[in-house]
């Protein structure tokens, strides 16, 4: 092992905690990943999240507006109007609504998401999502609240907290939960669009730029790379497609905070509709693995009520001071196309290299 490699294993830690890459497609250039480094100090709360949960029947449905702290600030009274616009049929179990002028409303997924509302210059991000989930507890509402909040970097609250940071409300007579946040997103360490280099990747390992870790991976025959979707609350950094037709699977790798149980029941409850699990439940179904020389955990996850299933890896990029940060690939797509490419996503994930220091 080299001199350079020795050092790289035994500074881990602390350049994990300071380094990402970012690869995005382009036509006939040779690869280049770029490197970063982004301070500790925790970011400014510059984006706001406006929200309504509202019970009817078996689901709980919640109205979540994310943006920009600065652009929302102008959209908050015509959000409070379209929330009480709102009304639930009962004979269709679905909510409809009066949309306020400029707003742009798009179809939901098909499986989870009811509907998008879009609002503001496409730059400015800022997206209106409707979302039914089933009422899977008693502490349901205490639940998601804190979900919300983990999401943009707050800390959980109590029970008997909730009263002092939401507002009850009626809409179309039914009980509501208004939320107001204040927070912000751990930094993905990426860089401003503009410094992005974009390139062709090709089924080989990856060169980076000389200087420090080069972090590489192989790309499996028959994998499209996309270009990572990049919005202030989510910055992918590698972002790809497998399948044809309506049989399409995505793969991303996101750098993400929060702990792994919050992680893996965002999948479990956001991507398949499936109910919260415990730390003791989710233990007994990781599987551990090394990525690079770091200890990481392999998930895998199934809805046979949705046909979807997901294959996750979580790697914890920090482990000294600071947020908690996780660099997640994950596969998700129809259930027996994840299968069919179960092996070539555990060999991307195997030929991934923070740098060229293990073979």
């Amino acid at each position: 092992m080299t001199q350079q490699a020795t050092t790289w294993r035994r500074c881990r830690p602390a350049i994990l905690g300071t380094l990402l890459f970012v690869m995005m497609t382009g036509c006939n250039e040779e690869p280049r990943i770029a490197q970063y480094e982004v301070p500790r100090e925790a970011e400014t709360r510059d984006f706001r999240r406006l929200g309504a949960i509202i019970l009817f029947q078996d689901k709980v449905w919640f109205f979540k507006l994310d943006g920009p702290q600065k652009s929302l600030a102008d959209e908050k009274d015509r959000f409070d109007k379209f929330v009480q616009s709102i009304q639930f049929s009962d004979k269709s179990a679905e909510p409809s609504w009066k949309l306020p002028e400029g707003w742009r409303q798009e179809p939901g997924d098909g499986k989870f998401r009811f509907a998008t509302i879009r609002l503001g210059p496409p730059e400015q991000g800022m997206e209106l999502t409707v979302i039914p989930l089933p009422r899977d507890s008693e502490d349901w509402l205490l639940k998601n609240v804190n979900r919300w909040r983990d999401q943009i970097g707050l800390a959980p609250i109590r029970e008997s907290e909730l009263a002092a940071t939401t507002k009850k409300a009626k809409i179309d007579g039914k009980e509501a939960t208004l939320v107001d946040l204040l927070g912000r997103k751990p930094r993905s360490k990426m860089p401003p669009m503009g410094q992005v280099a974009r390139a062709e990747p090709r089924a080989r390992p990856q060169a980076a730029a000389e200087g420090g870790p080069k972090p590489s991976y192989e790309l499996p025959p028959g994998w499209r790379p996309l270009r990572p979707k990049v919005s202030p609350f989510v910055r992918q950094l590698l972002s790809f497609e497998v399948g044809e037709g309506d049989k399409i699977a995505k793969i991303t790798a996101t750098p993400a905070g929060g702990d792994l149980l919050s992680n893996v029941n965002r999948w479990r409850r956001d991507d398949l509709g499936l109910p919260e699990t415990t730390e003791t439940a989710m233990r007994r179904e990781l599987t551990k693995l090394k990525v690079a020389g770091v200890e990481a955990f392999y998930v895998d996850l199934h809805s046979p009520q949705a046909a979807t299933r997901i294959l996750g890896v979580i790697v914890p990029l920090r482990e000294d001071r600071g947020p908690q940060q996780s660099l997640f690939f994950k596969m998700i797509g129809p259930a027996d196309l994840v299968s069919e490419q179960k092996r070539n996503f555990d060999g991307f994930i195997r030929s991934f290299r923070f740098g060229d220091d293990g073979k």
